[in-house]
């Protein structure tokens, strides 16, 4: 999978569990309503028990070191079972031999409910399926840029001026109508130093002319952990954020594909006092990781060459993985990791104000080229 990281930081989740007696009780309310029929050795069990049992066992469940995968196991049925002879006696024999030898069609109900309402265990949501990852890369981004007959899109720039861009060398990558032009000029990213990969040395040291650029703050490693891979990140007033991924989509600035050794990535630079909030579920990453941290001048020349570190830094993590926490085997190539990166690198910006006269904030586009990783 494509994912480059600092940390790897899961999020688990959190739930409270009721007492087995009060999933017992449940459960055996929910039976009243079944009726007088016989169900005994039929294997086939009303659809009202198995929702009520699966709504019990989900209820009782605990969650593994993994997330929330649940024992499914013959020995919480065993349990539930004795506690019901408890509570009802010989009243309920007839459907427990109907739970037991329908057990198997009960798991794969209580499955699929799971399934439906998006709680997949982790080692699901660790390696997406194909087809539903086929699914999201091949459909067409929602707000794109218009193209004109030879390939080329039509940008604005900042006073809504159209200008023809070829953006033939970011493959993968369709602009969203929105973006607009950015008037920094993309510094030249080779040769990559050796110690590109140390945030500290290369990004947040005096170096080359500049101060310090940038610091790093946290991340968040494989993006499937989201339901649907959808999240709504908040990008902090005068920061960078970067998503790497296979597939990385956000409003305002497109949509980039990665293909096979290829990742994309999106690098933004907050040049403003505002916080930008991303929409509930409006940004949407395959197999990616999401970084952040601070920039330490807005001015042009440095936003300039903290785009150039940051982009160079996060293609040495694509080429050479995380090596001091062996961290490898990105781009699903086995041990391999990428051979090249589509970058697409935007800067935001206040340009003026909208007609009610709030401020006006743009993404502007600074970089997009598919380069070459770094071997080592």
């Amino acid at each position: 999978m494509n994912r480059s990281a600092e940390r790897y930081s899961p999020q688990i989740p959190v739930r409270e569990f009721p007492s087995r007696e009060a999933v017992i009780d449940r459960y055996l309310n929910s039976l009243k309503s079944v009726g007088e029929g016989n169900h005994e050795h039929s294997g086939n069990v009303p659809m009202s028990a198995v929702v009520a049992l699966s709504i019990a066992l989900t209820g009782c469940a605990q969650p593994t070191n993994e997330g929330s995968n649940i024992d499914f196991g013959p020995s919480i049925f065993e349990r539930v079972i004795d506690q019901i002879d408890q509570k009802a006696g010989d009243a309920v024999d007839s459907l427990k031999t109907a739970i037991v030898n329908g057990s198997s069609k009960i798991f794969e109900e209580i499955k699929l409910s799971l399934k439906d309402d998006g709680e997949q265990s982790s080692d699901d949501s660790e390696t997406a399926p194909d087809e539903e990852n086929e699914d999201i890369l091949n459909t067409p981004y929602s707000n794109p840029a218009s193209k004109v007959e030879n390939g080329n899109y039509e940008l604005m720039d900042s006073d809504n001026g159209f200008h023809e861009v070829d953006l033939s060398e970011a493959i993968g990558f369709t602009p969203d109508v929105d973006l607009r032009l950015s008037d920094i000029q993309p510094a030249e990213l080779n040769p990559i130093p050796a110690d590109a990969v140390d945030f500290q040395a290369y990004l947040n040291s005096e170096r080359d002319g500049f101060g310090p650029l940038a610091g790093f703050t946290d991340g968040t490693n494989d993006y499937n952990q989201y339901y649907n891979h959808e999240s709504g990140p908040q990008l902090p007033a005068y920061s960078w954020m970067v998503h790497t991924g296979l597939m990385v989509e956000i409003p305002g600035i497109g949509k980039v594909v990665g293909g096979e050794g290829r990742a994309v990535m999106v690098l933004i630079l907050n040049r403003t006092d505002d916080v930008h909030r991303f929409e509930t579920n409006s940004v949407k990453v395959i197999a990616g990781f999401q970084g952040w941290g601070r920039i330490w001048n807005g001015e042009a020349d440095y936003v300039q060459e903290t785009e150039k570190r940051l982009t160079n830094h996060y293609r040495e993590r694509l080429g050479n993985g995380v090596p001091e926490t062996g961290f490898i085997g990105q781009c699903d190539q086995g041990e391999e990791n990428c051979n090249e990166v589509t970058v697409v690198a935007v800067e935001r910006i206040q340009w003026g104000q909208n007609e009610d006269g709030s401020p006006r904030y743009q993404f502007r586009l600074i970089r997009a080229e598919t380069v070459s990783t770094p071997s080592r």
